[in-house]
């Protein structure tokens, strides 16, 4: 259709943790939303999942990046 209506979950390690707004009907989502996150020392891996709301079947995952502990530690300031 040209378009979608994406939003973000963000996992840490398996676990969903945040779910943003869903931008409706764009190729070029921005949210504007900014959230604080506390690790536990003992965790593997963030995870940002882009997805594709869809009223009529499952959600689509259109992206996704995983940052693990070890990359973080490499490069504490991004």
């Amino acid at each position: 259709t040209g378009s979608s209506d994406p939003y973000c979950i963000v996992k840490i390690d398996d676990e969903a943790i945040i779910r943003t707004a869903t931008v409706w009907k764009t190729l070029s989502p921005f949210w504007g939303e900014e959230y604080e996150v506390h690790l536990q020392p003992t965790f593997h891996s963030v995870s940002i999942y882009v997805m594709d709301e869809d009223a009529l079947s499952r959600d689509d995952v259109i992206g996704k990046v995983c940052i693990t502990r070890d990359m973080l530690a490499e490069h504490p300031k991004g």
